[in-house]
């Protein structure tokens, strides 16, 4: 964090993660509690990244999500990817 005067801005990349995690749970799960990988839209790389992002970041206490993992591979356009549940932490 940047201390400017008496507020302490956060930085460009911490926003910009912040704001990912609450689009994943809010967006992308809705009311849902748990959502399959199969079921997130892709439609172009970019997605295929997010979906990445999702996993690397499940292990981060400040989400509103987590993931299970089940040892499986599924093909996203032409893509090989873990299979896994982002299901919604309480």
């Amino acid at each position: 964090m940047r201390r400017t005067g008496y507020y302490i801005k956060p930085r460009k990349r911490e926003r910009t993660e912040a704001a990912f995690h609450a689009r994943i749970s809010m967006n992308l799960l809705g009311d849902r509690d748990k959502m399959p990988v199969t079921e997130v839209p892709v439609e172009s790389v970019r997605d295929l990244i997010r979906i990445i992002y999702i996993s690397i970041y499940s292990g981060n206490r400040s989400n509103h999500y987590e993931i299970c993992r089940s040892g499986k591979q599924v093909e996203m356009q032409g893509y090989s990817l873990p299979y896994f549940d982002i299901v919604k932490k309480r």
